[in-house]
């Protein structure tokens, strides 16, 4: 079996950013994160988020959404209110998306202490301990290395 490098995972998210083979709205418009987030909390959670998916260290703490994608939950982490939220990803085209959704839901990244910025899993510039909650859905699997991840 041959496995793919960061690169290969890189390319293939940039060129099928999350959701666009399922959404028949186009990638990025209001459309798609609407139908996005509709469809996401029905067929994952049974149509609601439960409230045990937010610990308390959420509220007024700092958040790492590693493999942020197009940006479903750095908009459910900011209802929580923390103190900030940084979101990583491996693509430029996630990065978009995600900046896209906040200007869709008017989440004003500099007012709310959101960071949107390019990491790798596998190289992440944090030290230990300087997030209060990790949030990584959907992206370890896809990580060549996952003990670096």
């Amino acid at each position: 079996m041959i496995r793919p490098d960061i690169n290969s995972v890189r390319n293939f998210w940039e060129n099928n950013p999350l959701f666009q083979g399922e959404s028949i709205n186009p990638v990025g418009t209001d459309d798609y994160f609407r139908n996005h987030s509709k469809l996401y909390i029905k067929d994952c959670f049974g149509g609601k988020l439960d409230k045990h998916l937010f610990p308390s260290t959420i509220s007024d703490g700092d958040v790492l959404d590693l493999g942020c994608g197009p940006g479903f939950w750095v908009e459910q982490f900011d209802k929580y209110k923390p103190n900030s939220i940084f979101a990583i990803d491996l693509t430029e085209k996630a990065l978009e998306l995600t900046k896209k959704r906040c200007q869709y839901l008017g989440i004003d990244l500099k007012k709310k202490n959101i960071t949107i910025k390019k990491g790798n899993a596998e190289n992440l510039e944090f030290e230990d301990n300087s997030f209060d909650h990790v949030n990584c859905q959907g992206v370890v699997h896809h990580t060549p290395n996952t003990k670096l991840a």
